[in-house]
């Protein structure tokens, strides 16, 4: 059986409930991006859990050599086909993260727009910091783009519902034992369609710390994609950018 993420992120209606993450959204993080760790041209780049590949197109029309990776054949082949009608030559793949191997050829890794957090096993989780160290390069850069916990936990929206074209999107939000569970109800005409998400939230801290025990050592740390410095009841997002210490 399909697990919850493999079923929704193969889900035709992904993007729509997700439509506000744009390009020009993509563009600002990584802009910021190479602003903090200015690479040099053309280096590699991996994109861990690329979805559409919003970040992925934005480094590569940059002129960086870009390789995307995703679970979900959906949304790899979306990224191709915009990547295509860009004249980009991006590398995108569909591959279980868990199954890379050691590769050592990256200058930057990237997990972000919250690709994590979506197992029950606390080690699970942590693996993608391991996965991504194995990517880089000596002395290459992980930037990791997480939610913020403590601010989730504070400002978490229980309902919400909007049209978009011609679907009725509901999103009903809670949290229980540390773990934010989303359900979304798609409603065309008669076609009801019923997804979930669970997204494990972590304190900044824990996360700080795993990524340090996997070979990191953090320059960076910032709450928004305009750099703002990180806090821990008002920030939404948490995001770390890191260099390979070993």
């Amino acid at each position: 059986m399909d697990s919850w993420y493999e079923k929704w992120f193969n889900s035709p209606e992904y993007i729509s409930v997700y439509k506000h993450r744009n390009s020009a959204e993509a563009e600002k993080l990584v802009d910021l991006i190479l602003a903090k760790i200015n690479p040099p041209p053309v280096s590699k780049v991996i994109d861990l859990a690329c979805g559409y590949g919003r970040h992925s197109i934005s480094f590569a029309e940059r002129g960086f050599d870009v390789t995307g990776i995703d679970i979900s054949k959906t949304l790899i082949e979306i990224a191709k086909a915009d990547s295509f009608s860009k004249n980009l030559n991006i590398d995108f793949i569909n591959q279980d993260l868990s199954t890379l191997e050691i590769s050592n050829k990256y200058f930057i890794a990237l997990n972000l727009f919250t690709s994590f957090g979506y197992y029950k096993e606390d080690e699970k989780n942590f693996n993608i910091f391991s996965i991504a160290n194995g990517q880089l390069i000596n002395g290459g850069y992980f930037v990791f783009d997480f939610l913020n916990s403590g601010y989730v936990r504070s400002n978490l929206e229980s309902n919400s519902t909007e049209i978009f074209n011609d679907i009725k999107i509901e999103q009903h939000r809670e949290i229980a034992d540390d773990v934010v569970h989303k359900t979304i109800i798609l409603t065309k005409g008669s076609v009801i369609k019923k997804y979930d998400e669970y997204v494990k939230l972590y304190n900044p801290e824990i996360l700080s710390t795993e990524i340090v025990k996997r070979g990191f050592k953090i320059i960076g740390l910032y709450g928004d994609y305009n750099g703002s410095s990180f806090n821990i009841e008002e920030s939404q997002r948490f995001l770390i950018i890191c260099q390979k210490a070993f």
